[in-house]
């Protein structure tokens, strides 16, 4: 075990500016450990690693759900979490520290001590893709210097979040922007301020950070201790840690699992981690299904309050969701309701079935959801409401009630509007085809309709009497042929 050496680094609050957030620091001091609280012996599952392979770092993949781990000698391992199906790559460098950034990509990110950087390394070619160097930051004796790494994303960052990473000689943490997601080939660094977790304390061996429950672990070899803190700097509890020279750690939140590695060759997988109530809600840690609960929030047996779940997994929250049991894939809206689930205008008919979602409110609607002033059943122009012909074939010019001339008969008389002549036949007056009756034709234009007419088919210009009848005597036209007679000559 190495010496204890005072920090020879005062503690500082850092504050990070130019980002979408800020994270402050305060200065903290050690808790009294408290006894490993993991069931013990641990599962050892460094089998399937090589004879002498001493590991130095390791960090849980959850898109993979498989381990990875590194060791000094330069050698990169993936296995799964029960120690099986161990696949090795070289890589170059003393690595003492190894990360993910964004799990939806295929890097990971390992750091070297001697010289401090990080190296961007892609898990599908087994090729370092770029190296980052820390340092001009980063100043230490040899092999002293990054021992640990983690990174903490961060909302609205413009590269994902910002990495840490442990120094063994002074205990400092120290925070860098690496353009990891502005970038694919640029390889500067900003660095973004150190700060110590526990004043006074060195070596810091490890780093992992608890995406689920925000929360650092901080693993001190000299010191056989685990520190939990969170990300403002409070220190939850510190825990002693089972080994000889333990440099790695990983948390699975999601099936309550812890990693330790032992640089001695050891690799251990425990249960029951982590234990407490990190969120106060009163389900513990192992059984919090929604850690980060906020204080005072009521919850179920799962750790979870309303808000923090979605049981039908349609994108709204069930405080908010008033159709709780939306079909997968269903479109909803804000209320997380499907169109099957909803009628927006309270007609009866759901908004999937309803062609009218805007029917006036309490008006009859048909099948569709339409009132009658929403359909225009025969494209005429005219409201079914308003429309005395409904049937109107489409391109015939209607009036202000919808009808066109062929499907109105103004007079009665049975002849439609567009070839009745005489459109004010008296009722009860028998019209032809064209809807005129006797009185309101006069067929040989004598001017004498032909009801009155005793003398149908009087030659034109032929003067007639009242009865239609030639003047100046003769008889009434029957048929045959007609002797006009020549008026008197009226004397002076």
């Amino acid at each position: 075990m190495r010496p204890r050496r005072p920090s020879r680094h005062l503690p500082f609050t850092s504050y990070i500016t130019g980002l979408a957030i800020c994270a402050i620091f305060f200065v903290t001091t050690a808790r009294a450990a408290e006894p490993f609280p993991c069931p013990t012996p641990g599962l050892p599952i460094g089998f399937g690693l090589p004879i002498g392979f001493e590991p130095s770092d390791v960090v849980w993949h959850p898109r993979l759900n498989k381990l990875f781990l590194v060791n000094d000698n330069g050698m990169l391992a993936m296995l799964n979490t029960d120690g099986t199906g161990v696949q090795l790559t070289n890589v170059p460098g003393d690595l003492e520290g190894v990360c993910y950034a964004d799990p939806a990509t295929n890097f990971i990110y390992i750091g070297t001590e001697t010289p401090n950087r990080i190296y961007e390394f892609d898990i599908t070619t087994n090729r370092i893709t770029r190296t980052f160097d820390l340092n001009n930051f980063m100043v230490s004796p040899q092999n002293r210097g990054l021992e640990a790494l983690t990174f903490v994303p961060i909302e609205g960052h413009p590269e994902g979040g910002v990495f840490y990473a442990g120094h063994q000689d002074d205990g400092r943490i120290f925070m860098f922007s690496l353009p990891i997601k502005t970038s694919a080939t640029s390889t500067s660094v900003t660095f973004l301020g150190a700060f110590s977790p526990v004043p006074g304390r060195w070596d810091i061996a490890g780093l992992d950070y608890d995406r689920q429950n925000q929360i650092f672990y901080i693993l001190y070899d000299a010191y056989g201790v685990v520190t939990v803190m969170r990300l403002n700097g409070t220190i939850i509890a510190e825990y002693f840690v089972p080994g000889l020279e333990t440099e790695g750690i990983a948390v699975k939140p999601s099936t309550c699992e812890l990693f330790i590695a032992d640089d001695t060759g050891p690799f251990w997988r425990y249960s029951s981690f982590p234990p407490g109530d990190y969120d106060n809600d009163g389900v513990p840690n192992c059984g919090d299904e929604c850690p980060g609960t906020p204080p005072g929030t009521p919850v179920g047996p799962n750790g979870c309050a309303c808000d923090q779940l979605d049981g039908d997994h349609d994108g709204v929250n069930d405080c908010v969701d008033r159709c709780p049991d939306t079909l997968p894939g269903t479109a909803v809206n804000q209320q997380g309701c499907g169109c099957d689930s909803t009628d927006s205008d309270g007609d009866g008919i759901d908004d999937c079935a309803d062609d009218c979602p805007n029917s006036p409110f309490a008006w009859p609607v048909d099948a569709n959801g339409c009132a009658c002033n929403q359909i225009d059943t025969d494209k005429d122009g005219v409201k079914e409401c308003w429309d005395l012909c409904p049937g109107t074939p489409v391109g015939k010019s209607v009036d202000g009630n919808g009808c066109s001339c062929d499907q109105l008969d103004s007079d009665h008389d049975g002849a439609v509007d567009c070839i009745d002549l005489c459109p004010f036949t008296i009722p009860g007056h028998a019209p032809d085809e064209f809807g005129c009756s006797c009185d309101q034709r006069d067929s040989d234009g004598d001017g004498v309709n032909d009801c009155l007419d005793q003398c149908p088919g009087t030659a034109i210009g032929i003067q007639v009497n009242y009865t239609g009848c030639p003047t100046g005597g003769g008889t009434p036209y029957n048929g045959g042929s007609l002797h006009v007679n020549t008026p008197p000559r009226l004397n002076n």
